[in-house]
């Protein structure tokens, strides 16, 4: 059960990972932090 869970949690541990690393350590993009909060699309 133990091996089950390890390869279901691995590739989201990975990409995770990635995207910490393509981020500079940030859980959300600088340019997700532009927008006023309740904005969803560009006008």
């Amino acid at each position: 059960m133990s091996v089950i869970l390890l390869f279901e949690l691995l590739p989201y541990l990975e990409e995770l990972f990635r995207g910490l690393r393509a981020n500079s350590g940030r859980l959300v993009p600088p340019k997700a932090r532009r927008n006023k909060t309740g904005e969803t699309t560009m006008r």
